[in-house]
């Protein structure tokens, strides 16, 4: 399910984030699951006394730390969640079943990657993007205001790229950026395990 609280917990995520025991990560693909099954049926009913929102074209946009996710150490259990979290939400948006946004702002940090490997991996992304957002005296103006509410300049870059690309959600690893969009209203900012597990 798509919470209308996720915000809320991504705070509470981000203020005390424990690691995920392998249950929770057996629950992860249950609830994955328990999706894939809603989208091909497109209902959004009750099932099993949880009520689940469809995911239809629900439009994301990935921050540079997530889509390197898969690319850090595996063994740590938190790590491993978030990336199969990531790469389930990938897998929807290459089957049409979600939006991604992009931004120039992921190309400049993708660019200043040192390994090929992985900005070959993530540029890849773009291509599947139903939208790429340009840099605009709006976005910097935006991105000026989150900065003074403490969020570092190329975060709220980030941020402003993902509602001017009409995003649903904004989705990161970063708990301290987490902490700081949980108080601005503009966007749902959330953990990706928060978005597709409902946790």
């Amino acid at each position: 399910m798509l919470p209308s609280d996720a915000r809320g917990a991504s705070c509470a995520r981000g203020q005390a984030y424990s690691v995920v025991s392998d249950l929770a990560r057996i629950r992860l693909a249950y609830l994955a699951e328990i999706l894939s099954i809603k989208l091909l049926a497109g209902q959004g009913r009750t099932k099993c006394g949880h009520c689940f929102k469809v995911w239809l074209l629900m439009r994301f946009y990935l921050d540079n730390c997530i889509f390197n996710r898969p690319f850090d150490d595996q063994s740590n259990t938190r790590v491993r969640l978030e990336t199969e979290a990531k790469l389930y939400m990938q897998q929807c948006i290459k089957e049409g079943k979600a939006e991604l946004v992009w931004s120039y702002i992921l190309d400049f940090e993708n660019d200043q990657n040192p390994f090929e490997e992985k900005r070959t991996a993530i540029d890849k992304w773009k291509k599947l993007a139903v939208v790429d957002i340009e840099e605009t005296d709006m976005l910097k103006k935006r991105a000026d205001s989150y900065v003074a509410h403490g969020v570092k300049a190329k975060d709220a870059l980030h941020v402003s790229a993902a509602i001017a690309g009409h995003a649903d959600y904004f989705v990161t690893t970063d708990d301290r950026l987490l902490n700081k969009l949980c108080e601005m209203t503009e966007i749902q900012a959330a953990n990706p395990v928060d978005v597709v597990g409902g946790i």
